[in-house]
């Protein structure tokens, strides 16, 4: 939860003139993604499984947003093979429509190479890969007009809250959603339109300061502005003619799942979110609303630590929301009685101590109160990936401290469930099948490529190479995989292990081992085991041109 980190209209006359102009978007699709293949990722019980893509929500540099951190369609493909269908994308206000409350500038969609702009590009290469996109402001229903306090804006000393005096009102934050829905159903096609959730605000807290615009504080306060901006966005819909969107809202006290029931504490008699997030409060005209909830696993629910909580902890958690402690109220009754749609938009766990065991009773209470048609969770993105993250404790993304529960535990990928095997890409031009007894997670890769099962090259699968999408063979491919050595004195227990399909020219084809500073094309092989007496077993590749591209990768005597 305390994670690392536009003019002011009337409304009633604010939409229609919203006019975005529209964006030079190209969808981008990398010729290495996992193609329709996504719209195959099925699930019966949890529609929505995915990650949160980070990046665009980084504090700023000295000289302002560093680009260099913003998101790519590059950093979700690993998670797509996993079977990801759903991306959680935070992004933040201050960067989108810099110099509120005072400036009359509308958000900039157009300037290429701009934040605005690369944000809609990011979101159109997405969903057209088929994933769903969660727009995620995220900014703790604040506003820094200082962006030299823009770190802070999670902590709960922070009080630039949103509608209260020197930041921007209500009528702000609503025509900023107005814009970003027009902007999204002007500039993408109806098919990925359909894709993209608006999360209205991640994680407000300490909400203890009188909104100008209706005098409330707390969950009531979170959710005045919320419904001020659905109806913002319902109204601009209708002037695009577009289909209205999945909303997702946040409550008060940083929407943690664990406390919903609880009386916030940062205010004298303040209310619990369950009193105040009902279906009769919440003013969405389309009903199609999602709550967002949030769930760490350390000591203090805070995402910052790396033991989590004891499992009996985490279980009478659990089991205070399902039986009710006797303060408080049933949670599956409270979702049942208000018919309330559910999504852990974040949850995350270093690995400690208890880590793995609690990512475990989390995940299974989700998707045994899967929603069923009148209420209950419908998915999860999880905390967090992104190319810029380096050694953040929750970096999921190949080599980040928390990757362990995508290569070293089964249980994200238990719950990921890729249900299909993926569709061919083209025609095969060159194939390497893993004869080993070991297991290649894949990491990245260029070129039109797949392997004959989502996700890592497993004993006994093959990894293709294909033609590229405009029927002509590559010239030059890169596969990366890593893989996991057994534990052996003085040996690292991970090792990283590339490897690519390289041509001369069209048609002659070879893989081999990353170029240790010999010529090219000599092959190095990698140990693949090391045993207690320390001996050595390496995989090499066989096959070749002779066998119509089709090689194996082998267990053989080191060199």
């Amino acid at each position: 939860m305390h994670k690392p980190r536009l003019i002011s209209l009337v409304l009633a006359g604010a939409f229609s003139s919203l006019g975005v102009a529209h964006a030079t978007i190209t969808p981008q699709s990398p010729s290495s993604w996992p193609a329709n293949g996504i719209s195959n990722y099925s699930d019966t019980a949890l529609p929505l499984r995915g990650f949160n893509l980070s990046g665009a929500e980084f504090q700023p540099g000295v000289k302002g947003y560093d680009m260099n951190n913003f998101p790519s369609i590059e950093d979700t493909i690993y998670f797509a093979y996993e079977g990801e269908n759903v991306v959680r994308v935070p992004f933040a206000w201050e960067f989108l429509q810099p110099g509120l409350p005072t400036s009359t500038a509308p958000i900039d969609w157009t300037t290429k190479g701009g934040y605005g702009q690369s944000y809609l590009q990011l979101i159109s290469n997405l969903t057209n890969q088929g994933l769903t996109v969660i727009v995620d402001m995220h900014d703790y229903m604040r506003y820094e007009t200082n962006l030299s306090q823009y770190a802070n804006n999670s902590n709960t000393t922070d009080e630039a809250i949103i509608d209260t005096a020197g930041e921007p009102s209500s009528a702000q934050y609503a025509a900023a959603w107005a814009s970003i829905a027009a902007a999204v159903d002007q500039n993408l096609t109806p098919a990925q339109s359909k894709l993209v959730i608006f999360e209205l605000m991640n994680e407000p807290h300490n909400m203890n300061k009188p909104l100008i615009s209706t005098g409330d504080e707390g969950p009531q306060a979170v959710l005045d502005l919320e419904n001020a901006a659905i109806t913002s966005i319902r109204a601009q819909e209708k002037a695009d003619n577009a289909a209205a969107h999945t909303i997702m809202l946040d409550a008060d006290w940083y929407t943690g799942m664990h406390s919903w029931a609880e009386p916030v504490p940062d205010y004298t008699n303040a209310p619990s979110n369950a009193t105040v997030f009902t279906a009769s409060n919440i003013k969405d005209p389309a009903k199609n609303y999602v709550l967002d909830l949030h769930q760490y696993l350390d000591s203090d629910f805070s995402g910052t630590h790396n033991d989590c909580q004891s499992n009996q902890d985490i279980q009478s958690i659990i089991n205070q929301l399902v039986a009710p402690p006797p303060q408080g109220q049933d949670f599956l009754d409270w979702l049942s009685n208000n018919k309330m749609k559910v999504f852990l938009g974040e949850f995350g766990a270093g690995n400690g101590v208890n880590c793995e065991a609690d990512m475990s009773t989390i995940l299974s209470f989700v998707n045994q109160h899967a929603y069923n048609g009148t209420y209950g969770f419908v998915g999860f993105s999880a905390w967090s990936t992104g190319h810029a993250w380096g050694g953040y404790l929750l970096n999921i993304s190949p080599g980040g401290p928390a990757n362990i529960w995508m290569q070293k535990s089964d249980v994200l990928p238990a719950f990921l469930k890729v249900a299909s095997s993926l569709p061919p890409l083209g025609q095969v031009v060159a194939s390497l099948t893993n004869d080993t007894a070991y297991p290649l997670a894949f990491a990245s890769s260029t070129g039109a490529f797949q392997t004959s099962t989502p996700g890592g090259l497993a004993p006994g699968a093959t990894a293709y190479v294909y033609t590229m999408p405009n029927g002509t063979e590559p010239t030059q491919a890169q596969i990366t995989y890593k893989t996991t050595l057994p534990a052996s004195a003085d040996q690292s227990q991970v090792v990283y292990y590339g490897f690519g399909m390289t041509a001369d020219s069209a048609g002659d084809y070879r893989f081999e081992y990353p170029n240790t500073g010999a010529p090219n094309y000599i092959p190095v092989p990698f140990v693949q085991n090391i045993d207690a007496a320390g001996n050595k077993s390496c995989a090499i590749f066989t096959g070749g041109a002779g066998n119509s591209g089709q090689y194996i990768l082998q267990t053989a005597s080191c060199p």
